[in-house]
Order: C-alpha cells, then sequence, then structure tokens
C-alpha cells in the first residue's frame, strides 16, 4: 500500500493566492519603475538619483522572486512511501532511497525531519495530508528519534547556522559604526 503526504488543497489554494498578489505587486512596481526611470531621463535628473532607482527596484525584486521559487517548491512537494522506500519530489529536488538508506528520522514541532544518504528533508505536518505515525513502522526503531535524542540532533545541526547568523550581525554593525562614524567626521 502506497502512502504520501501532500500539500491540502486549502493550503495549496492560499499559496497560489498569495503568489497572484505578489505578481501584481511585482508587475505594478516594475511598471512605477520603468516609469521612474523614464521620467528621470526626460527631467534630466542626476545619473545618482536613477542608480538609486535601478538599486532600490533589485533590492525589492530578488528577494520577492525568492519568495515566489519557495512557494513553487512548497506546492510542489509530495513525499511518496511504501514498503520498498520512499520518493520525495519537488520542483527542484527528486530521489529515492529504501528505507535501509534512512539514517535518522523525527517529528517535532509538528515537523518531520528524513536524514537518508542522499539527502535531509523537513516536511510541515501542519500543512500536509498524511500521519507521520504511518511512517515509523517502515523506519527501524534505533534510526527513529523521539524526545531529547531528536532535540539534540536538531539542535547540532542549527548551531553552525545560529552562529553564522551572530557573525554576520556583528560584522553588519561593525560595518553600520564605521559607516556612520565616516558620515560624522565628513560633516
Amino acid at each position: 500500500m502506497e502512502h504520501e503526504f501532500r500539500m491540502k488543497r486549502g493550503h495549496r489554494l492560499l499559496l497560489v493566492a498569495l503568489m497572484v498578489v505578489v505578481a501584481a505587486c511585482v508587475v505594478y512596481f516594475v511598471a512605477l519603475a520603468l516609469r521612474l526611470l523614464d521620467s528621470a531621463t526626460l527631467l534630466d535628473l542626476p545619473r545618482d538619483s536613477v542608480q538609486v532607482l535601478y538599486g532600490a527596484f533589485f533590492l525589492y525584486a530578488i528577494p520577492v522572486l525568492f519568495l515566489v521559487l519557495y512557494v513553487l517548491s512548497l506546492i510542489t512537494l509530495r513525499l511518496t512511501y511504501n514498503e520498498e522506500g520512499l520518493e520525495l519530489r519537488s520542483l527542484f529536488r527528486r530521489f529515492r532511497a529504501s528505507w535501509a538508506e534512512v539514517r535518522h528520522a523525527f517529528v517535532i514541532n509538528r515537523n518531520l525531519h528524513v536524514a537518508t544518504r542522499q539527502g535531509s528533508f523537513k516536511l510541515p505536518l501542519g500543512m500536509f495530508r498524511g500521519d507521520a505515525e504511518s511512517l515509523r513502522p517502515f523506519i527501524p526503531g534505533e534510526r527513529w528519534l523521539e524526545g531529547e535524542a531528536a532535540r539534540r540532533l536538531r539542535l547540532r545541526k542549527l548551531l553552525p547556522y545560529l552562529l553564522g547568523c551572530i557573525l554576520l550581525a556583528l560584522l553588519l554593525l561593525i560595518f553600520l559604526q564605521r559607516y556612520l562614524n565616516s558620515l560624522l567626521k565628513a560633516m
């Protein structure tokens, strides 16, 4: 018998509606930026202001593009499993693994985490149709983590990212302080 985790229909429709609204906003801002750039050349504005408009446009458009790609990957995500193994299909990824290749799996904060030799993935169970307990009989007992063991493993995986974010924030603060000091000295 084949089981699957797939996004609930209501959540898929909500995300598609959100993407349509975001796309409409992007089209509006692109038209606005093009109109401003056109009027900047007609009004003979300085080149610096035109570059600021370009910069503002790209600072807005790039995160929106990543948001749209993330939503598309969530909508197309599907995990199918049976007695032989599991298959994960997404917009960007597709792999199959047998149950012997599963290194560990656990549920924490309504998220199913599964790691295989090919990679790992996380499914938000609140948005997906399916039950994590139906997956449990296929995974050997020592590879299904619960409680403290799952929390330790998750913390061990998240700690490098957390330290990297803290280091990046400190570097940004140092840069901002030097920039503000240079502005104050120029006055």
